[in-house]
């Protein structure tokens, strides 16, 4: 502390210069470790040594400006963050390769034989979007994948295929074979393992890096509430029931290479969110690619690829749940491309709903069916090459806005 002492006119002693003062309720980041082969909650977590086992454990203690650290390798668990950081103090979650999982493996015993080789195993089915998956071992789906799960016969499946329906899992096995015979997996309710992989509520300024979900019913990542400040960077998520990465509510996210793959949809963002991706690749998810219904959109350098559902979509969104009327400007999506790609998938490469305002600079759509549809929309297409489409480049209905600059379409 430094004081500078000035005598005034009338000769009394003031305080002039400065005082430097310390932060008297600052507190000093911390580090933890979270080790789920090695770890022990026991522990304080504080070095690699000394890990936690489980992420509940680990994120419990988290603080603005604190770090996180997971040993590479399988969690069969959820991170879930309900507290975050501040501007000058995000909290930090690095990964390191590390993956959280969804399955888990099923009993051998309590499968009812139906005959035929057709086995039922009753257990929390199918709900809402939810779309928990069976596979054989880690890395073999056999679940059949569809819309409407229990519209499906089960008597139809054939050996070594799975659906999940309302009452259980439906499973046919080979001939002279049992369900104890396979190492069957998929979603197991109860202890750590939500519904998503990486689950953020009403809470902001954390970091996610080099992180892994895979398998679980609803979404990869999943964010609700009123979520300010959260970067993700270099993460996947793979076969998830829903979405791989989905934001909501006025969430505000920037992805740095995004990976999303075999999920349902790749990114399916809602509502008045604001959400930023900067490279990455969306590719052969069952239905769309990238999803995005209201808010504001920005997609930069990144490759949209062999979806089943169409590539990117963009929509309005009803937004009466925030109290938003229909003349809020957040009521009419507006979106930013710019360097996009967008190839070999199904459906539209780029479709453009009602009551949407999107620019798209520099981008180019190849073997799709529909190049660009616009569907009562506005699309500025400038700088931009679509080609090779098995329908037609453009199509412009209901009164869409279709503007294009410097473009070729052919």
């Amino acid at each position: 502390m430094r004081i500078v002492m000035n005598r005034t006119r009338s000769g009394r002693m003031m305080v002039a210069g400065f005082v430097v003062l310390a932060m008297a309720a600052g507190t000093r980041a911390a580090e933890y470790y979270v080790d789920g082969r090695s770890g022990d909650d026991a522990n304080d977590g504080r070095s690699a040594e000394r890990a936690f086992r489980t992420l509940k454990t680990a994120t419990a203690r988290l603080e603005p400006g604190d770090i996180l650290h997971l040993a590479p390798g399988k969690y069969n668990e959820s991170l879930r963050l309900t507290k975050g950081g501040t501007p000058a103090a995000p909290v930090t979650v690095k990964g390191h390769g590390a993956v959280l999982t969804g399955l888990s493996a099923f009993p051998k015993d309590g499968w009812e034989d139906k005959g035929e080789g057709l086995f039922l195993l009753k257990c929390r089915g199918c709900w809402g979007a939810l779309r928990p998956r069976v596979f054989l071992g880690e890395d073999r789906m056999v679940s059949v994948v569809c819309s409407h799960y229990d519209k499906v016969d089960e008597k139809a499946l054939r050996p070594l295929e799975a659906i999940w329906k309302g009452e259980g899992v439906w499973f046919r096995a080979e001939k002279g074979r049992t369900p104890a015979d396979y190492d069957l997996r998929g979603y197991r309710m109860g202890g750590a393992v939500g519904d998503s992989g990486v689950l953020i509520e009403s809470c902001g300024y954390i970091t996610i890096e080099d992180l892994v979900t895979e398998c679980f019913p609803n979404d990869g990542y999943n964010v609700h509430g009123s979520c300010h400040g959260l970067i993700f960077r270099n993460v996947t998520a793979r076969w998830n029931g829903d979405d791989g990465f989905s934001i909501h509510e006025d969430v505000q996210a920037n992805v740095y290479n995004l990976h999303s793959h075999h999920n349902d949809f790749g990114v399916q963002d809602i509502g008045a969110s604001q959400s930023f991706f900067f490279g990455g690749l969306v590719e052969s998810n069952r239905l769309c690619g990238v999803d995005l219904f209201g808010g504001m959109r920005i997609l930069h350098e990144v490759e949209v690829r062999g979806n089943s559902g169409g590539q990117v979509r963009i929509q309005t969104n009803n937004l009466k749940s925030l109290g938003f009327g229909a003349d809020n400007p957040m009521f009419c999506t507006q979106a930013y491309l710019k360097g996009v790609r967008i190839s070999d998938g199904e459906g539209d490469g780029l479709s453009v709903g009602a009551n949407t305002r999107v620019c798209a600079v520099g981008c180019r759509i190849a073997g799709v069916d529909t190049g660009v549809r616009v569907v009562g929309g506005t699309l500025h297409l400038l700088e931009s090459e679509v080609s090779a489409c098995r329908t037609v480049p453009v199509a412009a209905e209901k009164a869409g806005s279709f503007v294009n600059r410097d473009c070729r379409i052919d």
